[in-house]
């Protein structure tokens, strides 16, 4: 039914653990990249439960989707159970007026987006669950904290998405199990011509041939538990975030699979060895499997990670798993983290798009008008609580652009921010983010 309809309507909730505060960019991200010409809308769902319909979510998290929203194109969108008159939670309403009116000041700059990211996502559906699920959003985490610019695209819309696919650089696919075969097709055609491609954990293990042809692999044993066992990236060179340490701890699965003699095997698997008592643990030899193949292809190299690298992170956070896929990625295509520098904290969300004005004047207008430069707060986020977020300041900013601006202002702020350009690069600093802002980059 998506295709044929002119809008889609998308939810975010809270109704599990661990709480995911990018539901909004991830809603409207995934939708508006999957469907380009539909009109997208992400309501944030005000009730708590159905169980708990009369008792609202924070409005802090209520504040970081409505303005997640606003950076990632959807238009604002509330949904809550009874009248906004004499209505049993009103603790929100001071956040939706605040964001609203935000949006209606500022309303000519949202909404007609092009993207800049050179990195995509593959979706396990428009509503994420299960291990998928875990698996999907920890890649995200990753690349959010990382502050590296990515579209999300539903697996089932890949062989209709290919044209637009050939602009992206790389492609991850997170526990993405089954394709199509057109789109399998439509993958060996783009990681030919240029585009790299990143799967992790059960990735088509429904497409063995596939899985040999890109990857170099073949299964000897898709799921194994892993809790124990240990990869070391002793002497391989491509891991330099992981100086420091020789073995970095498992859990959840860890696949056993085969390589072909020309893909190139990294992070030896150790065996669980003897974790106790103290006074004998050792025994951590090599198993002679690896969590890690990189296959050229083509034009580019491929790297599979047949392990639950996304689900890990997303459940425990542990930093050496990150920067397992990020060094990765800079090995694959060291470009990809000079789009956008900045020395904001890992909770600031920085969303980077091309725009043209939003006004009756500008509907038929082709081009784009400059860069708007999102930056969302989420520093008061704790894992399972919304607090006020907290105000960073001196962030600097050194991000890739094709022209050089005539003018940088903050929207809300009369004075425009100094800035320098050498080498199709933008450097300036922001004094001072509170909860949200928007910086516009004029041609």
């Amino acid at each position: 039914m998506d295709e044929y309809v002119d809008i889609i309507r998308h939810e975010s909730q809270t109704n599990s653990l661990p709480y995911w505060p990018y539901s909004a960019s991830d809603n409207v991200n995934n939708a508006i990249h999957t469907f380009p010409h539909h009109t997208i809308s992400n309501a944030s769902i005000q009730q708590i439960s159905f169980q708990s319909r009369y008792n609202a979510v924070e409005p802090n998290e209520v504040r970081i989707r409505l303005y997640e929203n606003i950076a990632n194109g959807s238009g604002l969108d509330l949904s809550m159970m009874g009248d906004m008159q004499d209505y049993e939670d009103e603790r929100n309403y001071k956040v939706i007026r605040e964001v609203y009116g935000f949006h209606k000041a500022h309303e000519k700059y949202f909404g007609r987006y092009k993207t800049t990211a050179k990195i995509a996502l593959i979706a396990p559906g428009s509503w994420p669950s299960g291990l998928p699920m875990q698996e999907y959003r920890g890649i995200q985490l990753m690349l959010k904290e990382a502050h590296l610019s990515y579209d999300i695209i539903e697996d089932a819309q890949l062989q209709k998405r290919a044209e637009d696919l050939k602009k992206y650089a790389l492609i991850l696919l997170p526990d993405i199990t089954f394709l199509p075969a057109a789109s399998v097709e439509v993958l060996k055609e783009l990681s030919r011509n240029g585009t790299h491609l990143v799967a992790t954990n059960r990735s088509l293990s429904d497409h063995p041939e596939a899985l040999r042809e890109l990857f170099g692999a073949k299964t000897t044993q898709m799921e194994a538990e892993g809790s124990g066992y240990y990869l070391t990236p002793v002497h391989q060179p491509i891991f330099r975030r992981l100086a420091g340490q020789k073995m970095i701890m498992w859990k959840f699965n860890l696949g056993k699979y085969d390589w072909t003699e020309q893909t190139q095997k990294q992070l030896p698997i150790l065996a669980k060895g003897r974790p106790g008592p103290p006074e004998i643990i050792g025994g951590h030899d090599s198993t002679g499997y690896y969590a890690l193949g990189l296959h050229s292809y083509g034009k580019t190299v491929n790297a599979l990670l047949p392990v639950n690298l996304g689900r890990l992170y997303y459940l425990h956070g542990y930093q050496e798993h990150k920067n397992i896929l990020l060094d990765l990625i800079d090995h694959l295509d060291p470009h990809l983290s000079k789009a956008i520098q900045t020395n904001a904290p890992d909770r600031v969300e920085v969303i980077l798009q091309e725009f043209t004005e939003n006004t009756p004047a500008a509907l038929n207008k082709k081009t784009t008008d400059g860069l708007i430069l999102h930056l969302v707060n989420l520093t008061g986020f704790s894992g399972n609580t919304y607090f006020e977020p907290l105000p960073v300041r001196n962030l600097t900013f050194r991000l890739k652009s094709s022209f050089k601006p005539s003018r940088i202002q903050q929207l809300g702020k009369s004075k425009a921010i100094p800035f320098t350009y050498t080498n199709d690069t933008v450097q300036f600093v922001l004094p001072e983010l509170e909860a949200f802002t928007g910086i516009i980059l004029t041609k």
